[in-house]
């Protein structure tokens, strides 16, 4: 209690530190594949990556679910009654957490009867104590964000991320290193951020009305939230999961690779959703959408630009950097990062589009922009990947990206011109 004391004076209320958070956690992330890359080789990463799909849609649901509605919906909660709202929605993380657990053991179960690879198989264990670990750590994280509790967040990061790059460097160095014990750093990096974090259960106040109310409040924002997310990973990690039954997990390792480099960009694009969407609302409500087209217009133009020289600059030195991050194996899939870098500057202008369909309070065009390009997947991926190998699961997720950015676009002219007339 002293040392969660101790980290709570350190917090920086009057400082926006959610970039400085956004880097810690995608810069850990990205020296990590370098790590894995680099030590257990690609066709370990691409069994890796398997596991890591499924931690990524966890954590895209429990976003869905839970995360989002309470960043919205606690601010309508005064602070006596705000502590009862937070205690509701530990309530349902807790719940929706041994959801995942069952989800996943019928995974692994299932799985056992289709010959899933033996290697992925024997962690079954370590990845549900990974998942029951994170999804805690993941609450409170969020929850600190929430609360503008900035610096204890950052503390606890910085910690999580020292014990997993202690634990790796430890096995590598004693020739340990294996699946088994990425995957045991994982869950031991995620127990000590849960330790840190559980104090913090004080804070919040439990009753049966208030689990009852927070979910009935929750779920008329989570509905939406949670297929639009469901379609949003299925469009693009289904190319992945089946690029990996169809080509090996050798070649999966090596999209993989790729994409953790154009990766980078996410930390601009997740950072778009801390800024922009109340800019957009703020210019909306004071000026109209007319300013506020406008204003959409300046910033893509100026975006789709910038990211257009970035992925130039990418594509042209794409065999020197991968090998540079990764070495020559890598480096023969210079290819793939060059399409990768193709999709950097429509997945910008998207973000936007999407923006302003929240702006003007009408998100069912964003469900549908994901549902279509989702659909094409299960049409068409096998075959694309089957015929065209890797380049076919490039310009799969190319195609995949313009579907969302046409449908996006115009479903937000047209709602656009019928409010402007």
């Amino acid at each position: 209690m002293k040392f969660i004391d101790f980290i709570s004076k350190l917090d920086l209320k009057n400082y926006d530190l959610v970039l400085l958070n956004q880097i810690i956690n995608s810069g850990s992330s990205f020296l990590v594949s370098l790590f894995l890359v680099s030590f257990l080789g690609l066709e370990k990463f691409g069994l890796f990556t398997v596991l890591w799909i499924i931690f990524l849609l966890i954590n895209t649901l429990q976003l869905s679910v839970i995360v989002s509605p309470m960043m919205t919906n606690s601010g309508l909660y005064a602070s006596d009654l705000k502590a009862y709202y937070y205690g509701g929605a530990f309530v349902q993380q807790i719940f929706l957490t041994l959801v995942f657990l069952i989800l996943i053991k019928f995974f692994f179960f299932f799985g056992s009867l289709v010959s899933i690879n033996n290697q992925i198989y024997a962690l079954q264990n370590v990845f549900l104590l990974i998942i029951f670990t994170s999804q805690i750590y993941q609450f409170f994280r969020r929850f600190f964000l929430n609360e503008k509790m900035y610096g204890v967040s950052i503390v606890i990061d910085i910690i999580i991320n020292i014990t997993l790059f202690s634990l790796l460097i430890f096995f590598f160095k004693t020739n340990e290193l294996n699946l088994e014990k990425v995957f045991y750093s994982y869950f031991i990096s995620f127990l000590v951020g849960t330790l840190l974090v559980i104090p913090y259960v004080k804070k919040f106040n439990f009753s049966f009305k208030s689990f009852a109310d927070s979910t009935k409040v929750n779920f008329k924002i989570s509905k939406w939230i949670t297929l639009t997310s469901i379609m949003q990973w299925f469009s693009g990690n289904l190319w992945l999961i089946n690029s990996g039954i169809i080509l090996g997990s050798y070649v999966l390792g090596a999209i993989r690779a790729c994409q953790t480099i154009t990766n980078i960009c996410n930390l601009l694009f997740q950072s778009f959703e801390n800024f922009f969407p109340p800019k957009l609302t703020h210019i909306y409500k004071s000026e109209g959408s007319k300013s506020m087209n406008e204003y959409i217009k300046k910033i893509n133009i100026s975006g789709f630009i910038l990211l257009s020289v970035f992925a130039v600059i990418l594509s042209l030195g794409s065999k020197n950097i991968l090998e540079f991050f990764y070495g020559p194996e890598v480096s023969q899939f210079y290819y793939l990062l060059i399409f990768l870098s193709i999709l950097l500057p429509f997945t910008f202008i998207s973000f936007f589009y999407r923006f302003g369909l929240r702006t003007l309070m009408n998100t069912r065009p964003i469900f549908l922009s994901y549902l279509l390009p989702s659909i094409f997947t299960v049409i068409a991926s096998k075959f694309i990947i089957t015929n065209y190998n890797e380049i076919g699961f490039a310009i799969g997720l190319i195609f995949n990206q313009l579907i969302i950015l046409f449908f996006t676009y115009y479903s937000y002219i047209k709602i656009l011109n019928k409010i402007t007339k």
